[in-house]
């Protein structure tokens, strides 16, 4: 390759646009001095639908790799998508809670979260594999939720037990944290101060929206 390829966990990855990615993927990159492509592209290799998800991958592995390192996102990261069947009959996605704060459980449970400032606060379990029977409420029982999850947090799906990420009503990743032993947040005022915080201060919209957004 006439360039050194880039650094795809450093910081400039989050200065592009997935519309960006996209085309540079399909395309390729023209060499800076001219005379070919510094990158080939990939659409005659990749299907549309292979290019979104590896640049879903590259954005989930390196948010995840700066949430191993400081404990926290450094930019908005959207939750990635993923289906919950609910009360054993209604199938939901997460797209259909927009508005609402979301918890994301791994392999535990934790107490009913009220209404904050009227926004509706729905909980997510995510059983282990080898959990056995049905859990109640909605259950995202699909390995991929794991995988994908692990990835933005940093992390294995097996060390995902016992933790929770609250999603605000924007479908923004907010926080990764433990439950306590007991099935309970570790400190359940403080997981309602936080939840209260993400009510009140949903993020915004970041840049362009892409409909193939971390998709497990």
């Amino acid at each position: 390759m006439p360039v050194p390829p880039a650094d795809l966990t450093a910081d400039h990855l989050w200065g592009h646009t997935d519309g960006e990615l996209f085309w540079w993927l399909s395309h390729g990159i023209d060499a800076p001095t001219g005379g070919g492509l510094a990158m080939p592209g990939f659409a005659d290799r990749l299907s549309e639908d292979q290019r979104w998800a590896l640049i879903d991958y590259i954005r989930a592995h390196n948010a995840g790799l700066a949430h191993a390192m400081t404990g926290s996102w450094p930019t908005p990261v959207q939750a990635p998508e993923l289906s919950a069947l609910c009360s054993g009959k209604t199938r939901l996605r997460l797209a259909d809670l927009h508005g609402k704060a979301v918890r994301i459980v791994f392999a535990g449970d934790g107490p009913a979260i009220p209404p904050q400032d009227g926004i509706e606060v729905a909980t997510i379990m995510v059983p282990p594999e080898e959990a056995a029977g049905t859990p109640s409420g909605c259950v995202a029982a699909d390995p991929a939720v794991r995988t994908a999850y692990a990835a933005v947090a940093g992390t294995t799906p097996e060390a995902l037990a016992g933790q929770e990420f609250l999603v605000d009503p924007n479908g923004w990743l907010r926080l990764l944290a433990p439950l306590g032993s007991d099935g309970d947040a570790t400190d359940p005022q403080s997981l309602l101060a936080e939840i209260d915080a993400i009510c009140r201060h949903p993020i915004e919209s970041q840049g362009e929206p892409s409909a193939h957004h971390h998709h497990p």
